[in-house]
């Protein structure tokens, strides 16, 4: 598991959205199966991402992550990016 501050703050936002708490999310945790975030929760998820860490998450990488860890990777990399330190 991740224990970046990104992680943390993403485990926060996902608890607003999923069924139970989030204290028992991995890096290998399934954002559907797992959390139980159908499509409209997901979209929603992404949009509060956004908001919170003043990036914008295109379509193609929306579609590509599945796992907790891939959505803390994706995070990190645009916000590195939006930055200048990638």
């Amino acid at each position: 598991m991740q224990d970046s501050s990104t992680a943390s703050v993403l485990k926060k936002i996902i608890s607003q959205f999923a069924r139970g708490d989030g204290k028992t999310i991995e890096s290998n945790t399934q954002l559907g199966d797992d959390i139980g975030l159908d499509s409209p929760r997901l979209i929603d998820l992404m949009l509060e991402i956004e908001d919170r860490f003043h990036i914008t998450i295109d379509d193609d990488d929306y579609s590509n992550v599945e796992t907790f860890g891939q959505l803390v990777e994706l995070v990190d990399r645009l916000a590195a990016a939006k930055t200048g330190q990638a």
